[in-house]
Formats: structure tokens, sequence, C-alpha cells
């Protein structure tokens, strides 16, 4: 059985986006609508790393294609310490 290799409920996305001339990222959970704005990749993946963590979901990064991710990180298996 093949990966599936797209977010699914309850994963967290981090979307590049261009505002006013400058690259900003966006996090979000899937499904849903943005929630939180960072200015750098790092410090968004970094956010999106401890949220996932927490919630034992997956960290996707979304490349600027439609429907096209990177998978970042996976924390389902993963128990609270």
């Amino acid at each position: 059985m093949a990966t599936r290799r797209i977010p699914q409920d309850g994963d967290i996305v981090v979307r590049p986006e261009t505002h006013d001339g400058s690259e900003r990222f966006v996090l979000r959970t899937v499904p849903g609508a943005d929630q939180y704005v960072v200015r750098s990749r790092t410090k968004a993946l970094e956010q999106a790393v401890v949220f996932a963590r927490r919630q034992h979901v997956r960290v996707w990064l979304a490349d600027g294609a439609p429907h096209r991710f990177a998978l970042v990180a996976d924390f389902r298996g993963a128990e609270s310490v």
C-alpha cells in the first residue's frame, strides 16, 4: 500500500507566500484557515514542529504549486514526554 503524500486532518502545513514584496510563511492545521504568520522559513518550521510534536501529527511544507507537499516531520507515533 502506498503512503499518502498529502496532509491529512490535523496535520500542520507551512506555506510560503509573498506579501508587499517580502516572503513570509503561513502555518495552518488541515482542514482550516491560515492561523499563524512567521517571517522566516526556519522559524516557521521550528514552530510547526513544536505544534506537531504536541498534537502527534505531521508537518508539511507546501512548495507553492497546488497540491505539492514535502513531509518535514512525522510525530504520529511519538509519545509525550
